[in-house]
């Protein structure tokens, strides 16, 4: 699956946004029948632009279930210096 960031309220200069997934009803534990892999990282976006994706892996069963959810916390920005 991709997931789509966006950067709102304006382009100018460098940051990066930290992302991490957090189980609601779908789960990434092993052992409770993972639904998900759980995952943690960061984008950077560049000066103008305005979207970046990233990649979260969906773990398939054989098991009928009905839809289940899981969030993605934004944790922290920080505005990027050039050095």
């Amino acid at each position: 699956m991709t997931i789509p960031v966006v950067r709102n309220f304006g382009s100018n200069g460098n940051i990066r946004v930290y992302y991490q997934t957090e189980d609601g009803s779908a789960h990434s534990v092993a052992g409770l029948d993972p639904d998900y892999r759980a995952t943690q990282n960061y984008l950077t976006f560049l000066d103008q632009q305005t979207e970046l994706n990233f990649r979260l892996e969906i773990l398939d069963d054989a098991i009928a279930e009905h839809p289940e959810e899981f969030y993605v916390n934004l944790t922290r920005v920080e505005l990027l210096y050039p050095t």
